[in-house]
């Protein structure tokens, strides 16, 4: 049978002129669906019928995977065996095997190493570590900046700027700055000096300055190293054929025919390596196919000059358009084409099919309802017959993603899983990483603390937080001592893995584990299911690690899961099943792939239009950068989104964000002619919702309140009295009482860093200065690092090259103002006759007698500065902020301690590293009676809430910095059950 001519039969007559075209340049412009990949594979099969090229003399370069995938599979359909010889790669895979082969030419001594994204990770790890960065490596949040470094780094390489360039780059553009003279302000008191915004572009630019330093101490130890990244494997295929004619011309002789897939999201370079090979060739046989209005992959490097350049640079090319589709109604083409035209095709999309149905704009109230209307949308599709794995609901983001499918599981909905959970985002993901470091390190007290508390452990929620209510930072030995036998159990548990570990790697000892508390029966079969996912993933990390070819310990292999976590690597979880039930996906996700149903939500203007605002700032001189957020690129991904549709498109927004701040719909969406929709609005929406089924409103298992957490209050009012009242206790109260539960009355202990070792050594060396006197200081500085360290000398001299500035500027700019006589880290206790059963408790870090019965109180400050604004803020509850409650509980506490005429004139906060000039470097007010009168009042507040168990209904006020963020706290509180149901 010939299955070639007749699947050429079938084609139309411009995807015959298409596969007909075999010599000389040719463009293929393929609207969706359109049938490109029938095209491309019928095309090789006709080469192969009508000329003798061998099949290994034919090169398929497409961008994913995927796309290789599907084009071997019509291969074989088409030419049989013949199809495997074909030379079908993605174009790394491809420029890689080059580099393998040719490798000599580019003055390597063997084949160079590819970093993957996990050796990335450790590399930068080491070099964020290798030296003292100002910048790239904040002090407070070291992993900041790591995933902006990665891609400044990437857009410099694909663009092929040298470090050298872009640093010299930058500072031409500061000089420039400076010296321009409409930066310097010509009024008011800052006349003669750079203005703000200016000044704020330089310290950006400092930045950028040294992530030039750190993107050329990069790749000065990669190629120490004999190793590359992934940008360098296309830099690499094209400088092998600008340093070798040999290699060129080998290129050239070997692949007589050439077909470029998804030509549109080609890069600058890719296109330089086509320009290099086949530029000077008379009447090449460069076959490239794409789309102008599918280019979403701008940050990749592609552009529309790079597509449309192929015209122009290969001699007469022949231009094809392929309109007719074959995958979508009328209804969604129209749309797509009301959205967005093309540029280089000729003629609009044409469906291929009678079948019509009304596409649909729906208004919901919160971005939660719109998800809601979805699953109900598509549950009612799947009782019509419609498969689950043919819906899919497409967003803007990823972290919607993930909230989106949370919705859908609620509602009972089959979603598919593909690669959207996250291994490390897993609760039980995290209790078994929890026990891993126990084991490791049994004198982990974190860990082992929070190994008690974990559901993994099978100990009753209740006699774990008895335990720890009575035992402080407690040790495997306590835990082995315990009577509790829930307790004795685990211990004895934990010994069994630490024997398993002295004679076994990572990868066994997971095993071990697992075997023995994570995969039991009784747990159900789903959650079996998912623990066997979770245990499966971590064996592929631990053989990952393992092939490099030396055992890897558990210590080893934790170590570099710390590193994955810190830097937000997170791990796909391999699921069985992943890709049945209901797609969700983003925007750019959906690319390729094709569903009868598609519901597009979160289409409000900062949802679809909003971008993350860049780290490093860049020279215009040297970075012309395609605006990657700008109407056109949205345009073009909505316009994606729509053409995944086969049937039913409906397009949602939300009326109000999460936090209640108005939305309204994208200008992209708006601007479509009214007549292509049926659209209902956010008050039909909810009237669905309520008549069709109202508790989706609510979470599909509300936490249960049952008579057990009568008991745990209980052991609140027992506690809560025993331990002294702080400053910092009443603001954990009162910011999120599950805080408070676990910092303060569990005291659990928790992992320290960076910024708090700072801090303990600055505070430190100032008061050894305001005891001793300056003479020493180096040595003092020195010694309360290394302590602070653990004696770790490297972490020691990071911590002494932060400290040592911060404590110069507070001798230089404070210590000469401080008055004698003055005491410093004065601790004061007492008990208020109102409140006789608490100790109220607070450390001062400088009390100065500035006249008789007057005192000034200070408090030192490492970190960013405070507005007075900040500090003064009162909340909903009329609560004063923190800082203002901090300041005045030293007033309370030296007022009732002295009981005598002594009142605290002043109280301040000091922020050490205020940068000169910033007026908030110091804040200062005197506390009066009414801020006294709000702390005794917060005071009552807690004794009551803790007295009366009040206090576990109270609503968390923890600032989150994203809309479906948790606190953590209250996570944990869940986690570890003391939110849903508490059992004895």
């Amino acid at each position: 049978m010939d299955t070639f001519g007749e699947a050429y039969k079938t084609l139309n007559t411009k995807q015959k002129q298409a596969v007909d075209a075999i010599e000389g340049p040719v463009m293929v412009i393929a609207g969706p669906g359109t049938g490109k990949t029938q095209v491309l594979s019928l095309r090789i099969a006709n080469i192969l019928t009508k000329t003798d090229t061998p099949p290994d003399g034919i090169l398929c370069l497409t961008f994913t995977n995927a796309g290789v995938k599907a084009m071997r599979e019509r291969l074989m359909r088409y030419i049989g065996p013949a199809a495997l010889r074909v030379k079908v790669n993605t174009f790394h895979s491809f420029a890689l095997s080059l580099i393998e082969e040719f490798y000599h030419a580019l003055d390597y001594d063997m084949v160079p190493m590819l970093l993957e994204d996990t050796s990335t990770v450790a590399l930068f790890d080491e070099l964020l570590h290798m030296r003292e960065w100002h910048h790239v490596r904040p002090r407070s949040n070291p992993s900041m900046y790591f995933r902006d470094l990665k891609s400044l780094i990437s857009t410099l390489k694909r663009d092929r700027i040298t470090p050298a360039a872009f640093i010299e780059s930058i500072e031409r553009e500061m000089e420039t700055l400076r010296n321009d003279p409409a930066s310097i302000s010509s009024r008011g008191e800052t006349k003669g000096q750079i203005k703000k915004d200016v000044e704020k572009k330089l310290e950006s630019f400092e930045r950028s300055l040294e992530a030039g330093a750190f993107y050329a101490l990069y790749e000065e130890v990669k190629n120490e190293r004999g190793l590359i990244d992934y940008n360098d494997v296309l830099e690499h295929l094209v400088k092998l054929v600008e340093v070798s004619d040999d290699v060129r011309d080998t290129i050239r002789e070997r692949y007589l025919y050439v077909l470029v897939d998804e030509h549109q999201d080609s890069s600058g370079i890719q296109n330089e390596f086509l320009r290099l090979v086949w530029a000077d060739t008379e009447q090449p046989n460069l076959f490239v196919v794409g789309d102008d209005r599918q280019l979403i992959y701008g940050f990749g490097g592609a552009s529309l000059s790079h597509f449309e350049a192929f015209t122009r640079g290969f001699g007469e090319v022949a231009l094809i358009t392929l309109t007719e589709n074959y995958r979508s109604t009328q209804t969604v083409l129209d749309m797509a084409e009301a959205l967005l035209q093309s540029d280089m095709a000729e003629g609009k999309l044409t469906g291929n099919t009678l079948e019509a149905h009304s596409l649909k704009l729906v208004e919901a109230s919160y971005p939660r309802d719109e998800i809601i209307l979805a699953g109900l949308f598509m549950q009612e599709k799947i009782a019509a017959g419609t498969d689950s794995n043919d819906c899919a609901i497409l967003v803007p983001k990823n972290r919607q993603v993930k909230s989106a499918m949370q919705t859908l599981r609620d509602m009972g909905l089959p979603v598919a899983a593909s690669t959207t959970l996250q291994l490390f985002e897993l609760p039980e993901a995290q209790s078994l990483l929890n026990v891993l470091r126990v084991v490791a390190n049994p004198f982990d007290s974190v860990s082992l603390v929070h190994s008690l508390l974990d559901p993994l452990s099978s100990i009753p929620p209740l006699i774990a937080h008895r335990f720890l209510s009575a035992h402080k930072k407690p040790t495997l030995e306590t835990l082995l001592q315990s009577e509790d036998e829930p307790v004795h159990k685990w211990a004895m548990s934990i010994s069994v893995w630490l024997s398993v570990a002295q004679t076994t790697d990572a990868y066994g000892l997971i095993q071990h584990i697992a075997e023995d508390c994570f995969l039991v029966a009784e747990a159900g079969d789903d959650v079996v299911r998912r623990r066997v996912e979770i245990v499966r993933t971590f064996l592929h990390l631990a053989l990952s690690q393992s092939e490099r070819g030396t055992k890897v310990t558990v210590s080893d292999f934790l170590s570099f899961i710390a590193r994955l976590e810190e830097y937000n690597e997170d791990i796909p979880l391999a699921v069985f099943g992943a890709g049945h039930g209901i797609k969700v996906l983003t925007l750019h996700g959906s690319k390729g792939l094709e569903f009868d149903a598609v519901w597009i939500a979160h289409m409000d203007e900062r949802s679809l239009m909003g971008s993350k605002r860049q780290a490093f700032a860049l020279p215009e001189d040297l970075l012309k950068e395609e605006a990657l957020h700008d109407e056109s690129v949205k345009k073009r991904e909505l316009y994606v989104a729509i053409t995944r549709a086969k049937r039913f498109c409906t397009i949602s927004s939300a009326r109000h964000s999460y936090s209640g701040a108005d939305q309204v719909l994208a200008s992209v969406v708006s601007a479509l002619p009214s007549e292509l929709f049926e659209k209902s609005t956010a008050e039909e929406s909810e009237a669905l919702i309520l008549s069709t089924a109202p508790r989706l409103y609510i979470d599909a298992v509300p936490p249960e309140k049952t008579e057990t957490h009568d008991v745990l209050q209980e052991l609140v009012r027992e506690e809560y009295a025993k331990r002294r009242v702080s400053v910092t206790m009443l603001n954990n109260f009162f910011e999120c009482t599950w805080k408070w539960y676990f910092r303060n009355l569990l005291q659990l202990p928790e992992p320290e860093n960076e910024s708090l070792h700072v801090g303990t050594v600055v505070h430190g060396a100032i008061e050894a200065v305001l005891k001793n006197g300056v003479v020493g200081l180096e040595e003092t500085i020195e010694t309360l690092a290394l302590r602070e360290a653990r004696y770790d000398e490297v972490h020691a001299s990071r911590l002494v090259a932060q400290a040592t500035p911060i404590v110069n500027s507070w001798i230089k700019t404070t210590l000469p103002d401080i008055v004698a006589p003055y005491s410093t880290e004065r601790a004061l206790s007492y008990v208020d006759p109102d409140f006789a059963h608490l100790t109220l408790f607070g450390k001062i870090d400088l009390v100065e007698e500035i006249i008789t019965d007057e005192v000034r109180v200070t408090d030192w400050k490492t970190g960013s500065t405070k507005t007075k604004a900040d500090i003064e803020k009162v909340d909903e509850e009329g609560r004063m902020s923190a800082y203002l409650r901090q300041l005045a509980m030293y007033s309370y506490l030296l007022q009732g301690m002295t009981r005598d005429n002594t009142s605290v004139s002043e109280s301040r906060l000091v922020f050490l590293e205020a940068k000169a000039g910033d007026k908030n470097a110091i804040v200062s007010r005197r506390i009066a009676g009414e801020e006294v009168a709000k702390l005794r009042q917060d005071i009552r507040d807690y004794d009551e809430l803790a007295k009366t168990g009040a206090w576990m209904a109270r609503p968390c006020r923890a600032k989150l910095y994203r809309e479906g963020d948790v606190c953590e706290y209250c996570a944990m509180a869940h986690k570890y059950g003391v939110l849903q149901r508490i059992s004895e």
